[in-house]
This record gives C-alpha cells, sequence and structure tokens, in this order.
C-alpha cells in the first residue's frame, strides 16, 4: 500500500465535489506521515503523466478524480477533475478502503481533522 493512499481514500470518499483546500499539515494528519521536501516544488503537484519520482503521491489525487493545485503558506487545492481523464484501472482502485481513522466529514461537507 502507498503512503499516500490515505489521501486517495479520502478525497475519493468526499460527499461534494467542490473545490478542497488543504493544508500541508492537514495532509500530514490524513496520510500519517511527514511529507517530503520536496513538497515545496511546483513539479511535486503536477497533474502531468507520472514519468518521475513524483508518481506515488500524484496518483493518489488523480486515482480520486482530483487535480492539485498549489497555494499560498503550505496549502494544495483539490480540483474535482474530469472523469474522461482518470488514469485506466482509477474506477477499480476508487472503490477499496474507507476514510482514514481520525477523519469524517460532516453533513454539510465540512471536513473534520480530529
Amino acid at each position: 500500500m502507498s503512503k499516500y493512499e490515505p489521501l486517495r481514500r479520502f478525497l475519493r470518499h468526499r460527499r461534494h465535489n467542490d473545490d478542497l483546500t488543504l493544508t500541508f499539515f492537514e495532509i500530514e494528519r490524513i496520510i500519517g506521515a511527514p511529507l517530503p521536501k520536496a513538497v515545496g516544488k511546483a513539479e511535486w503537484w503536477s497533474n502531468a503523466p507520472p514519468k518521475d519520482r513524483y508518481e506515488v503521491q500524484r496518483n493518489a489525487w488523480l486515482d480520486a478524480g482530483y487535480h492539485a493545485v498549489p497555494g499560498p503558506k503550505e496549502t494544495v487545492t483539490f480540483r474535482r477533475a474530469d472523469t474522461s481523464s482518470r488514469p485506466a484501472g482509477s474506477e477499480a482502485l476508487s472503490e477499496r478502503g474507507a476514510p482514514p481513522e481520525g477523519l469524517r466529514q460532516e453533513a454539510s461537507g465540512g471536513t473534520i481533522i480530529k
């Protein structure tokens, strides 16, 4: 299992299709591990087809149907992607798992990180 599988599950199980902005700290809470120093580089958040060492985390948000858009002050916004651009086989992957332990979503669409 990938270190970023909890992020994929978290994004996949969102109840709303609106954008979601998370801080790096919140992402670390979701995955249960620190993010690498490379998160400060725009290419780490690239949505381009994988061809380098950043493939693992990219697959997490692409398989969940999102594109990552790095923001200011250690934030990233996950935007709903066109489902026709999702990688082959992503539907099968997206049905596995549940939201990570310690996280839940309110009926209003807000995310609670315990």
